[in-house]
């Protein structure tokens, strides 16, 4: 005997086609759908043929480049296409994040494209501090002053025992 029990239903459509409705005895349009099991069901997911095709667009990102595998085609992805986003870091930065329309840090990524997307990936330059040309200069003075300075200090030291100072 069955007890009333709810199941939810998901219909995932393949590359190309685009979910449509239930028939059966499930009906509409929502996807994922809830069923209560009295008794057996039968439930079918229609599916339409979808000559829609989307883009995925990566946005601009300094210190790396987002690659899409496959390769976009010229005239965009068909519906329901999984699609792997890889962010790769120039020299000198590392990947930090997703923004757009995917999130967080996992790398590489993935979108089911059922929609035209934008995609940045974030990258966190690995340079600490960037070397500063003007610090040579600095040191060099530095120097100078540490080898001059010496030279006095040691020349007054050698001529204080000459004199007593009171």
């Amino acid at each position: 005997m069955w007890t009333q029990r709810t199941v939810t239903v998901a219909a995932v459509p393949a590359p190309g086609y685009g979910f449509d409705h239930w028939e059966g005895d499930l009906g509409g349009i929502a996807n994922p759908a809830v069923i209560v099991m009295g008794s057996d069901k039968s439930v079918a997911a229609v599916f339409m043929q979808s000559s829609a095709r989307y883009t995925i667009t990566s946005g601009d990102s300094k210190g790396g480049r987002v690659e899409l595998k496959p390769v976009q085609p010229d005239d965009g992805y068909p519906v329901n296409s999984k699609v792997t986003v890889t962010a790769i870091a120039d020299s000198g930065y590392m990947f930090s994040e997703w923004q757009g329309d995917l999130g967080g840090t996992t790398n590489p990524g993935s979108v089911t494209v059922a929609g035209d997307k934008t995609i940045t990936a974030i990258f966190k330059s690995t340079v600490g501090i960037s070397f500063r040309w003007w610090w040579i200069a600095v040191g060099i003075v530095l120097l100078i002053g540490v080898v001059v300075g010496g030279r006095f200090l040691l020349r007054l030291l050698s001529q204080s025992d000459q004199y007593d100072y009171e």
